[in-house]
């Protein structure tokens, strides 16, 4: 837990008068976050933190883990270094911490709120172009449907993401090879 965000703080209280409640830490205390965004787990660097905040409060070892995100983190620099557009457009907004991780432009079709009319999508559309915007990261949660109109017009590689996946890091190693594909196009 995170110990700075409004959802924790609805949840926490409940759990400590709990009788005889989990031993509760903040594996995210050191993570800085952006804005009250939740989405801390979709930065590597995020998870490193964390990771490490999870070895030391369990006395377990994760150098495997911890060396395999630093291959990750490393993987998507140099993929982006690569990457001539540092845009990239997502359906949900949950992609914030991953986009300062390595400089880059999040544009969301959905906004905090949800709606998009075709005035928005015409406007996302135009910046795609504009900021040559090579790839979309679509939650597998939500529709597709809701942005063909902008993958067809813009020739948008699709990535199918899964933000909750129980596997993160694996979910981002099938990111990073799906990434690969759109910077081998550019070239």
């Amino acid at each position: 837990m995170n110990g700075r965000l409004e959802l924790e703080e609805k949840i926490i209280s409940p759990i400590e008068e709990w009788k005889g409640h989990p031993d509760i830490f903040f594996v995210a205390r050191d993570v800085p976050v952006l804005d009250d965004d939740p989405h801390i787990w979709l930065s590597l660097r995020n998870l490193k933190i964390m990771t490490q905040a999870i070895s030391r409060h369990l006395s377990v070892q994760a150098t495997p883990l911890l060396n395999r995100i630093q291959r990750l983190d490393e993987r998507f620099q140099e993929l982006f270094s690569r990457m001539p557009g540092k845009a990239f457009l997502c359906l949900h907004p949950a992609w914030r911490y991953f986009a300062r991780d390595y400089g880059l432009e999040m544009i969301s079709v959905l906004g905090y709120n949800g709606e998009v009319g075709p005035g928005r999508l015409a406007r996302i559309m135009e910046e795609c172009r504009k900021k040559s915007i090579r790839f979309i990261l679509v939650e597998r949660q939500f529709n597709r449907d809701l942005v063909e109109p902008i993958i067809q017009s813009c020739d948008l590689k699709v990535i199918i993401v899964n933000p909750l996946a129980t596997d993160i890091v694996g979910e981002f190693s099938r990111i990073a090879e799906a990434l690969e594909g759109v910077v081998d196009e550019n070239r």
